[in-house]
């Protein structure tokens, strides 16, 4: 890496992961960007440091990486910026030229190696019920993108 990763906490170093993995955990196909809270912090929390941490501090760190909170009836979750954007992001608040995976992976899930998908919330209640219209409006800005480019 171009930049010594020396000084990042254990929760930069957590998101620094999903950046060059370009996934997110438990992934939905449609809606790559999106990721359940409890799923993030599950995975967050097989770090050694991290074993305690909030939702709460959780939140705090993703609202300052520009990820955007959801929250429905059955599940709470967050938006992930684009990744170009993301990894952009973290660029310049991390002061450097970061070298990223050759995967080619420009949008979260495009190169996921995880096989595990996101079907339904603690409730039993389907993904797309869940999210309704974030979803779709998601999935409408990312086509938007995606047109533009």
């Amino acid at each position: 890496m171009a930049v010594d990763t020396l000084h990042l906490t254990a929760l930069e170093e957590f998101y620094l992961t999903l950046l060059k993995t370009g996934s997110l955990p438990n992934y939905q196909d449609g809606c790559p960007e999106i990721a359940l809270t409890k799923h993030l912090l599950a995975e967050a929390r097989k770090q050694w440091p991290l074993r305690h941490l909030t939702a709460k501090a959780l939140g705090f760190f993703l609202r300052a990486q520009g990820c955007q909170k959801f929250r429905t009836p059955a599940c709470n979750g967050w938006t992930f910026k684009p990744l170009r954007e993301a990894r952009q992001f973290w660029e310049k608040r991390h002061c450097g030229n970061w070298r990223w995976p050759e995967s080619g992976a420009v949008e979260w899930g495009s190169q996921c190696s995880t096989s595990s998908t996101l079907s339904t919330c603690s409730k039993g209640i389907s993904f797309d019920d869940v999210l309704g219209e974030a979803a779709a409006s998601v999935l409408s800005r990312s086509q938007d993108r995606a047109s533009r480019q």
